[in-house]
């Protein structure tokens, strides 16, 4: 059964802490401001929410093109902008043109002319498919 008191746990607790901190070397065991101060916060960006993707064919206001190491993403906006989210979101991710041109076809509808040649013109397969 427990003490009625809690008193008399914390107390053992702390004992309990304190003996195990004996035996760490004092370079070891640092306060945070210490272990702050050792990383400068320029070291440690916060990262994107997405990878930055490359290759950005804009197909009309709601729609682009991106790639990433071994697809290509079809993207629609969704919301707004924010500093964690994009406002875009992937629809279709495709390994070929052909499938991508497909994605366009059935989801997009109509799509600046000249980003469509922009498509046509990729290679038939990305090149971190293969």
């Amino acid at each position: 059964m427990l003490p009625s008191s809690s008193g008399a746990f914390e107390d053992g607790l702390t004992e309990c802490v304190r003996t195990a901190a004996q035996g760490v070397p004092d370079e070891v065991r640092q306060s945070r401001e210490q272990a702050r101060s050792t990383i400068p916060h320029q070291a440690c960006p916060s990262p994107a929410a997405h990878r930055s993707n490359r290759l950005l064919i804009p197909l009309s206001p709601k729609w682009r093109i991106v790639q990433d190491d071994i697809q290509y993403l079809l993207e629609q906006t969704k919301g707004n902008a924010r500093s964690k989210a994009s406002g875009w979101v992937a629809k279709s991710y495709c390994r070929t043109r052909a499938a991508l041109l497909r994605a366009i076809r059935e989801k997009c509808g109509p799509v600046d002319e000249g980003a469509l040649q922009q498509v046509k013109a990729l290679p038939e397969w990305h090149e971190g498919a293969e």
